[in-house]
């Protein structure tokens, strides 16, 4: 298998991970969306917007976009769970055809990163996408705190006793 094989596969994998993780928060009870949490972001809604924001911003630098950090600070959250889910499965279906537009070649290419006071850095495409999480919100330590919390009752069967939030000691 090729570097873009497997990035090709990843972006797949991004979008039925995140189906999963926004089909669980879709059958949360009301409220549990916008619960404060002990987490790197105060809300699961926070998290979740975060993920989206920074998706974005790396597929204006990876598609030459010309947003740079812009396209992260003028991102608008989503206040409705539906409506970001909405959203991250339209971002994950663009970097999956912007991957299945690459060549083997596209890969060394070099695209411009907004780094903010860093300056602007230029990266290689391959080396962007190689360097993105799994993709999968549960597996970016923020989103993971924020996430447990809230499996449900179905899927808590199926976490370890000890990574339960029950288990959790304050």
């Amino acid at each position: 298998m090729t570097l873009l094989d497997h990035l090709r596969r990843m972006a797949r994998n991004n979008l039925w991970s995140n189906d999963r993780v926004y089909r669980a928060v879709l059958a949360m009870q009301p409220g549990e969306f916008d619960a404060k949490r002990t987490s790197l972001f105060p809300s699961i809604k926070e998290t979740l917007n975060h993920i989206l924001a920074v998706d974005r911003l790396y597929l204006d630098f990876l598609t030459d976009g010309g947003l740079g950090a812009a396209a992260y600070d003028d991102y608008v959250p989503f206040d409705h769970a539906a409506s970001l889910a909405e959203a991250q499965a339209d971002f994950d279906r663009k970097l999956i055809a912007f991957c299945d537009g690459l060549s083997e070649a596209d890969l060394d290419r070099r695209v411009i990163t907004d780094r903010r006071e860093d300056g602007k850095i230029p990266e290689r495409i391959g080396d962007i996408l190689a360097c993105l999480p799994a993709r999968h919100p549960s597996s970016r330590p923020g989103a993971r705190d924020a996430l447990r919390h809230f499996r449900p009752a179905a899927a808590a069967r199926r976490i370890p006793t000890r990574l339960r939030p029950e288990a959790q000691k304050g």
